[in-house]
């Protein structure tokens, strides 16, 4: 009689867990984790130059508002008083650039009677953070700083012909009582190009 026919041995099942080894669990553990992190990394520096060019553009429009806002400001202190926020006894030759700060600032806030002495408030800015865009007190002195912490320049007409001289243009001249300009992002007044107007 036949003996049954027992089936070839088979080789012995290994486990999922003795087939990977310490380092290759290592391998995909770090792969989980940085891959989500480089992802980002990369969203993040494709973001920047666009937040910037958000955030440049806010600063510009800060300073337009805040460099009207302040000609407005004088020529209504100028209606009111037949002349401009500075002592009365005070020669200025035209042209002189002023800076927003000092008396002028002072009478604008209604914070000197005798420049001011109806108390009028014709100037209302807010505090600045950190240094920047608003009003801060420095060395004793009140100072109206633009979004990159310098004060704004100022220029009026003293000789009355309804006229300033154009400090963008020399020899040249703008039709108004009043023009105020911001140095803009590199703090300098001399280059025009990132300057920021009230007059335009």
């Amino acid at each position: 009689m036949d003996q049954p026919t027992l089936p070839p041995t088979l080789p012995p099942i290994t486990s999922a867990k003795s087939g990977l080894s310490t380092g290759c669990i290592i391998s995909v553990i770090v792969a989980v984790i940085l891959v989500p992190i480089c992802i980002i990394a990369v969203l993040a520096a494709l973001a920047v130059p666009a937040g910037n060019a958000v955030m440049y553009k806010a600063r510009m429009l800060q300073a337009r508002a805040a460099s009207q806002g302040l000609s407005i400001a004088i020529k209504g202190y100028q209606t009111e008083y037949n002349r401009y926020p500075l002592p009365k006894d005070l020669a200025v030759p035209e042209p002189t650039t002023f800076t927003s700060s000092g008396p002028i600032l002072n009478a604008l806030l209604a914070e000197d009677s005798d420049i001011n002495p109806r108390k009028i408030k014709f100037l209302d800015s807010p505090p600045a953070r950190k240094d920047v865009n608003g009003l801060l007190e420095k060395d004793g002195k009140r100072i109206l700083v633009d979004p990159w912490g310098e004060p704004y320049a100022i220029l009026l007409d003293f000789d009355g012909d309804g006229k300033v001289p154009d400090p963008e243009h020399p020899g040249e001249m703008l039709g108004t009582t009043v023009i105020v300009f911001s140095a803009g992002p590199d703090g300098n007044s001399s280059t025009w190009k990132d300057n920021v107007r009230s007059w335009k």
